[in-house]
């Protein structure tokens, strides 16, 4: 969790409508993906997808999804969320967001990677 944080405070800011803003997101993608890809049962990683939903401003949600098979709960659906950006400093001053929200995308992001090797 500790890197995940150290990474997204690196950028000078992830103001929704800047270009770190969008570099912060797809790191984040990416950082999802990767742990898709580590998942050795080839069955349960197909069932993994992550994409980039595009907004009128720059910074992109991030929507990962995991398929479930369990006939016994149908159509139920559980979100985990949170929020990349940091807004505090706004386009123009240094605005690193460790505790907004950083510290909370990285919670959901392990919650993720624990949850994702079942």
């Amino acid at each position: 969790m500790n890197n995940t944080i150290i990474k997204l405070s690196s950028y000078f800011t992830r103001f929704y409508t800047t270009e770190t803003a969008l570099q912060s997101a797809q790191w984040l993608a990416d950082q999802y993906k990767s742990v898709i890809a580590q998942i050795s049962n080839a069955q349960r990683r197909s069932r993994f997808s992550v994409e980039l939903f595009t907004h009128s401003w720059k910074q992109p949600s991030i929507i990962v999804k995991f398929k479930g098979v369990s006939r016994s709960v149908g159509d139920e659906i559980v979100i985990l969320g949170g929020h990349i950006d940091s807004t505090a400093g706004g386009a123009d001053r240094r605005s690193p967001g460790a505790d907004d929200d950083a510290s909370g995308t990285a919670t959901v992001f392990e919650s993720f990677r624990v949850f994702s090797f079942g």
